[in-house]
């Protein structure tokens, strides 16, 4: 039996999750506008829309989008990047999670996942792909195969992981992660 996600409480008033893809624009383009909006992942009335930040407001592209405060004010503050920013632009932040979007450089995922370090949250350090660059997956391949203590990695395939999908993960995508 699978256990429903547990939703993590934000930390601190707008606490980083960062969304990084290749280029800004897939950042903005697919993750925010197709994946998040359009499909409506992530439930319009979650956000602040006051609040937004704006990168290319013509397209709907943001740089930054809270999420709504709880009772004790606190909230997320999704904040989108790219890989052509370089792992040098992530430095020294503490973050309550990630998306990787697209295949990524190991070094940009190691700085990332470093900026998890006050808010490990289960759950909250998410990477799709296509692999395309055989290079990069080596790491990734390394980690699949003796992940560090506490980690599990699941495949998106709904067939291969209807045990870790909650009930609606059959019929909508969901995060799949399980509780403890």
């Amino acid at each position: 039996m699978c256990e429903v996600p547990v939703e993590p409480t934000p930390p601190r008033p707008d606490t980083p999750f960062w969304i990084i893809s290749e280029q800004y624009y897939q950042s903005c383009s697919v993750c925010w506008k197709e994946k998040l909006c359009d499909q409506q992942f992530l439930p319009p009335v979650n956000v602040d829309w006051d609040r937004i930040v704006w990168y290319k407001p013509d397209l709907g592209w943001p740089f930054y989008v809270p999420l709504k405060k709880d009772a004790l004010g606190n909230n997320w503050m999704l904040e989108f990047k790219s890989f052509g920013q370089g792992r040098a632009a992530m430095q020294a932040r503490s973050i309550g999670g990630f998306w990787f979007s697209e295949q990524f450089p190991w070094d940009l995922f190691i700085e990332t996942l470093r900026g998890c370090r006050d808010y490990m949250f289960r759950g909250g350090q998410f990477a799709e792909f296509t692999p395309i660059d055989p290079e990069l997956c080596v790491a990734i391949e390394k980690q699949l195969d003796n992940p560090p203590a506490g980690w599990t990695f699941y495949r998106l395939n709904v067939d291969e992981n209807r045990k870790n999908l909650a009930p609606s993960g059959t019929t909508r995508f969901s995060l799949p992660y399980r509780t403890r």
